[in-house]
Parts: C-alpha cells; sequence; structure tokens
C-alpha cells in the first residue's frame, strides 16, 4: 500500500516513504534533523529547505513561551521566540543558549481586504470580537498592552498561529491578532501596534551538531531569505546573525 501525501497549508506535500507488505522503504536516506519550535511562519520554510538537502527537520509551530518551554525540557534543539526586546527574555532554567537573529517584523491586526479605514479602533475598544492567540503568544500580549485604558477585548476564536489568524481574519470578517507577513500572504488589511524581533534560541550543547550547524547556514543563505522577502513584511536585517 502506498502511503498517502500529507496536505500541507500550501497544498500536497511530498511522502518520505511507501508501506508495502508491511515493509517500510524510504525515499533516500535522511540524515538526522533539527527539531525546532516557535511562531515564525518562516520556519516551514527552513524545514523545507533542510529536506531538499537531505536533512530531516520538524518544525514545530508554537508560542515562543511554549517553545522555551520545549527548549527547557530538552524537546527540541532550537526554539524561536520573538517580542520587542527578546534580549531581555531569560534563558530557560538549566539550560545555556546561543541566540542568533531571524527578522522583525511588525505585530498587529489583519482584517478583510475591503474593511471600513478605522476599523481597529473597534478591536481596541471592544467594540468587536476579536480572533486573538492563547497567553504566552508574543502578539497576544502586544494586542492586550494596545486595548484602550480600562477597555476590555471582546474574544472571538482562539487560533494556534499567526497564519491562521489572518486566514480567519478574512473568512471570518473580523480583527485578527498576527503579523504583517501573515496578513500580507492571505491580502488581508494590517494595523501595526508593535515591531517585534524574532531570535532563533540554540541549546549550547547542540551547536557543534550537523543538523545545527545546516540550519544556521540555511537561514543565513541568500535562498532561505529570497523567499521571506517574496511574502513582504520581512526586514531581514542580520538575519542568521549571533546577537549580543
Amino acid at each position: 500500500m502506498t502511503a498517502p501525501a500529507r496536505v500541507g497549508p500550501d497544498g500536497w506535500d511530498v511522502a518520505d516513504a511507501v508501506v508495502e507488505d508491511e515493509t517500510l522503504t524510504p525515499f533516500g536516506r535522511r540524515l538526522p534533523g533539527l527539531v525546532v519550535a516557535g511562531c515564525e511562519p518562516g520556519l516551514e520554510v527552513l524545514e523545507r529547505m533542510l529536506r531538499e538537502a537531505g536533512m530531516g527537520a520538524v518544525a514545530a509551530p508554537a508560542s515562543s513561551a511554549a517553545a522555551i518551554g520545549a527548549l527547557a525540557a530538552g524537546r527540541v534543539h532550537a526554539a524561536v521566540v520573538h517580542g520587542p526586546a527578546p534580549a531581555a527574555f531569560a534563558e530557560p532554567a538549566g539550560v545555556q543558549v546561543d541566540r542568533f537573529r531571524m527578522a522583525r517584523w511588525q505585530v498587529g491586526l489583519a482584517a478583510p481586504s475591503d474593511v471600513e479605514p478605522g476599523w481597529w479602533q473597534g478591536a481596541l475598544s471592544g467594540e468587536v470580537p476579536v480572533v486573538q492567540r492563547e497567553q504566552g503568544a508574543g502578539v497576544q500580549r502586544a494586542f492586550e498592552n494596545a486595548v484602550v485604558p480600562d477597555g476590555e477585548s471582546v474574544a472571538g476564536p482562539r487560533v494556534a498561529s499567526h497564519l491562521e489568524a489572518a486566514r480567519r481574519a478574512v473568512l471570518l470578517g473580523m480583527p485578527a491578532v498576527t503579523i504583517e507577513p501573515a496578513a500580507l500572504a492571505v491580502g488581508a488589511s494590517f494595523h501595526p501596534l508593535e515591531t517585534h524581533e524574532a531570535q532563533m534560541w540554540v541549546v549550547r550543547d547542540w551547536l557543534g551538531h550537523r543538523s545545527v550547524t545546516e540550519a544556521l547556514h540555511v537561514i543565513s543563505s541568500s535562498g532561505f531569505q529570497r523567499r521571506l522577502e517574496g511574502v513582504g513584511g520581512y526586514d531581514l536585517t542580520d538575519c542568521g546573525a549571533r546577537a549580543a
């Protein structure tokens, strides 16, 4: 029996192997690869490029808080976190990490492209429901900080990623907490609230491992950066450089 292709966010993805007569036959040999968690849509590009190079790779979507938790628990090689000042974030207890810059982008609210001017004011004043993220997500903190004094937002659906939030904004016709690249990817309007920097935190003990070395090489490459630039909304200055 041939294993079915996985349905990914961009269409049909390729299978890694087939099962015939209860025997697994892989399509080529993959080297051990990177496991990274975080809330940066570009991690899917990183995973795909590593797989194209014959490396194994798993990019798990997670909020910054959940990604740091996975790093502390030893479940990942690296975590991508973001915020207005990620240098101030405390490292996970008992784990030494090296930090590498990935990108800067705007955090804010998305809405359908034909939305009325000033639409975001109702989202911040609690007049309309808003598609939101879980506690611990950097975009959620930015939104809650921007809600008018003494105001309270009206929660709509809770979603697990920037891209899903932007899609819900378009499909449901309500504002959503997300980032500018995700809004641009689905053709949504966008209102900025904060500028965030995304960093990849790598467990220091893994820095010499080939999977991590290759991943850092990929994010520093023009091929990776051109793919993100094609989406729009990314400032890739010093992408792949070590953060102070």
